[in-house]
């Protein structure tokens, strides 16, 4: 698909509002796949050349735009293999992981605090450990401590990176468990490119829809559920930085036993989408039919976005691309650059003079 035609969907004078080439990341999501699901398959054969068959599971640990790659690869694998996947998005490693674990810490810039701390924490227990990122601390240790070190590429803004990171984990949770789930991101990939023009369509319609909303004072609150939780929280998370608007994320059917009480009182100003696919069972099914219905009586505007591909790793994806489309549309249409992260790098230079990384000065001896 042509950058021009893409911003053309958009609007007139979506391209000069993406001076650092936002769209054109997501735009290339299944062909950044297919060129570098090969890669990381044949690296991470080459270093994971230890016994995995003792291993009792894996902890994905990481945040932010690193994390969303585990939580995507739980959705596909984890009702799939005997092996625990444990998904660690905190600053302390749980205690119970111990040497019988594969530690994976997935940090872009190879500086993010919490998961250096969780990589340091897995150094000291002697656990074994893979590194993602790019660069920084986590690769310095890495190499000076031999660990197995997969390379992301550069430049990119860490939530921009999804599908080399994906194609990372993926690569060395498929050694892990035996399941050939490189293979299944590979064809999902396949089959967004072949559809990707209506895809980028149906996410730039929603945006034109939530830009509506959000001129009205309206609150994006997404909710979706297993196995597509992980496009649903995306969304979220890329609605807040893309967009630079406020968005909440909830689960279903968790959502029926407490927040939809929500409903009954004085109404805040929210639209919401779901994101839905062929695996819906009868149960959440029911549940999305009372919902839906409960918001017409309320006057409260609700959308569908529906995933699709021959399997589980297709809908995920084409779940992710739309919701990326729809969140990077929504900026442009706003008039927003959505590649700036103002107040997170703030956060950043305020953490680095308040904390520092000297718990790590043990790892870097």
């Amino acid at each position: 698909m042509l950058e021009d035609k893409a911003y053309a969907l958009i609007s007139a004078e979506a391209r000069k509002h993406d001076p650092s080439g936002m769209l054109p990341h997501v735009i290339h999501t299944p062909h950044s796949i297919l060129e570098s699901t090969s890669r990381y398959r044949e690296e991470a054969e080459s270093l994971l050349r230890f016994d995995l068959s003792h291993l009792s599971g894996v902890v994905v640990s990481g945040m932010g735009g690193s994390f969303i790659s585990g939580l995507f690869l739980y959705d596909l694998i984890a009702d799939k293999t005997d092996k625990p996947l444990v998904l660690n998005r905190d600053a302390k490693l749980p205690k119970f992981i111990d040497k019988n674990y594969l530690l994976v810490t997935v940090s872009y810039s190879g500086n993010t605090e919490e998961t250096l701390r969780v990589y340091s924490e897995g150094l000291k227990r002697g656990i074994p450990i893979v590194a993602v990122t790019s660069g920084g601390k986590m690769a310095e240790i890495s190499e000076k401590k031999g660990v197995p070190l997969l390379r992301l590429p550069p430049g990119i803004p860490p939530r921009a990176a999804f599908p080399h990171i994906t194609s990372a984990l993926t690569s060395v949770l498929s050694l892990v468990t035996g399941i050939d789930a490189v293979s299944w991101l590979e064809e999902a990939a396949r089959e967004l490119q072949s559809r990707l023009e209506g895809a980028f369509s149906e996410g730039a319609a929603l945006a034109r829809l939530l830009h509506e909303d959000v001129a009205k004072g309206l609150v994006p609150l997404v909710y979706g559920y297993s196995p597509y939780t992980s496009p649903a929280y995306r969304f979220k998370t890329q609605l807040n930085e893309n967009s630079k608007v406020h968005a909440f994320f909830g689960e279903l059917p968790e959502g029926n036993h407490n927040e939809i009480m929500g409903w009954s009182g004085p109404l805040a100003n929210f639209s919401v989408i779901f994101l839905r696919g062929r695996e819906e069972p009868e149960y959440m099914r029911a549940r999305i039919e009372f919902l839906e219905e409960l918001l017409s009586s309320k006057g409260v505007p609700y959308y569908n976005l529906y995933g699709e591909g021959g399997g589980r790793a297709g809908e995920l994806l084409a779940l992710v691309f739309k919701a990326d489309v729809a969140s990077i549309a929504l900026a442009l249409l706003r008039g927003v650059d959505p590649t700036p992260v103002d107040i997170i790098s703030r956060l950043k230079t305020h953490l680095e003079s308040k904390v520092g990384l000297t718990f790590l000065r043990e790892a870097e001896r």
